[in-house]
């Protein structure tokens, strides 16, 4: 099936619509709507930088496995676009592993998610502009710390509450 957006077209395979039908209507655990979640969302993120950086007439397709985006201006983007486009992505995957590491509800998620997706950024750019590094490395490699000590944290409070 191809939806248009103006310019931008989705398209969506057969297998993924019968996949997402099967795991809505089947009584599993949220997790493999929480995988569609993120993926949709990863490519989200590179969706809209792509679109900030100018590129047009993109293609996002969603197929069982994952997604994907393609384009005739993709490769021409500068190098500095491309790599926020290829960096924002993980990004959002890693605002979403650190939510899902302390967050019970759907909206604890968004709220942690948020939070965390503020603490990265603001951290990152004094770090960055205190040390003279680059800002963008220096606010992904604060989102990894920050989920590795809500996991750490997460771990001892399971601990201590065991006995």
């Amino acid at each position: 099936m191809l939806l248009r957006f103006g310019r931008l077209r989705l398209r969506i395979s057969f297998f993924f619509t019968a996949f997402l039908v099967l795991i809505l209507a089947a009584d599993v655990p949220e997790k493999p709507a929480v995988f569609f979640l993120s993926a949709l969302l990863h490519e989200a993120g590179h969706l809209v930088c792509l679109l900030a950086s100018g590129c047009r007439d993109l293609t996002v397709s969603l197929m069982p496995g994952g997604a994907a985006i393609s384009g005739r201006a993709i490769g021409s983007l500068p190098l500095k676009n491309a790599l926020i486009a290829v960096l924002a992505g993980p990004c959002v995957n890693l605002l979403l592993a650190c939510a899902l590491t302390v967050a019970r509800s759907w909206r604890q998620m968004v709220a942690v998610s948020c939070g965390c997706g503020l603490a990265m950024s603001a951290i990152g750019l004094v770090i960055s502009y205190a040390l003279g590094l680059k800002p963008g490395g220096t606010i992904v490699l604060v989102g990894i710390a920050i989920l590795a000590l809500l996991a750490a944290g997460k771990s001892l409070a399971h601990r201590n509450s065991r006995g």
